[in-house]
């Protein structure tokens, strides 16, 4: 049987992006003067950290068949870490300590 992969699924400038939900703490209110309201509460090497996000999309389970690396060779941000293949697009999965 195969056990799905809980990911957070947001929105942030225009893009949809999803992170592994055991990395988010707490879904809370962004800093002041930011216009986005909301923000992922994680832990990062330095502490707690918060991304601001334009939307919360929701918690979605993903197969695990559905979910890839990227490879080495593949010139991306440090914090994309591998992409998530659905039935309305790919999503870029990112480590959100990276970020």
């Amino acid at each position: 049987m195969d056990v799905g992969v809980g990911l957070l699924v947001f929105q942030l400038g225009g893009e949809i992006y999803a992170a592994d939900a055991k990395q988010v703490l707490e879904v809370g209110q962004a800093a002041r003067g930011l216009s986005r309201g909301r923000g992922l509460v994680f832990q990062s090497p330095d502490g707690l950290k918060t991304l601001p996000v334009d939307r919360i999309q929701g918690l979605e389970t993903a197969r695990a068949e559905d979910l890839r690396k990227l490879p080495a060779l593949v010139s991306a941000a440090a914090w994309a870490v591998g992409v998530w293949i659905r039935a309305s697009g790919v999503v870029v999965l990112v480590d959100l300590a990276k970020m």
